[in-house]
């Protein structure tokens, strides 16, 4: 379903769709874009609608708590990705820690991007069309 255009439409799907873990891991790398690499304790995520190729993406991580643990300074976030209508594709919480300056100074970052998958890919020497594994 994710890279078989004809298995996916004989599915009755429109066309491929993303790996939930691709959009898992654009939300990791936003948490850790925030927080700093290693300062990340916690992960949880909830996979809600499928993405499809073209549409446009945006993370978003928003601090719902600061507060003292385990002699770290930690912050709940709350985190989603989001299509161009506001459809949330993954939403979830995590946990981050706080090192001298590791937290931007914004309340909410958020980021957008197109979502690069699809089904073809043509660039202008040549075509690539997705391989089968066995």
């Amino acid at each position: 379903m994710h890279t078989d255009e004809v298995a996916a439409k004989d599915s009755g799907l429109p066309s491929v769709f993303g790996h939930g873990m691709f959009t898992a891991g654009i939300l990791g790398k936003a948490l850790t874009d925030f927080v700093g690499v290693g300062n990340l304790r916690e992960y949880k995520v909830r996979f809600t609608k499928q993405t499809w190729p073209g549409e446009t993406l945006t993370t978003r991580v928003t601090v719902q708590k600061k507060y003292e643990e385990h002699g770290e300074q930690r912050v709940d976030l709350h985190c989603e990705v989001v299509n161009e209508g506001g459809e949330a594709k993954i939403s979830g919480v995590a946990v981050g820690t706080l090192n001298s300056g590791s937290l931007r100074n914004t309340r909410t970052v958020s980021r957008s991007f197109v979502s690069v998958f699809a089904s073809k890919y043509t660039s202008p020497k040549r075509s690539f069309a997705p391989r089968k594994f066995r």
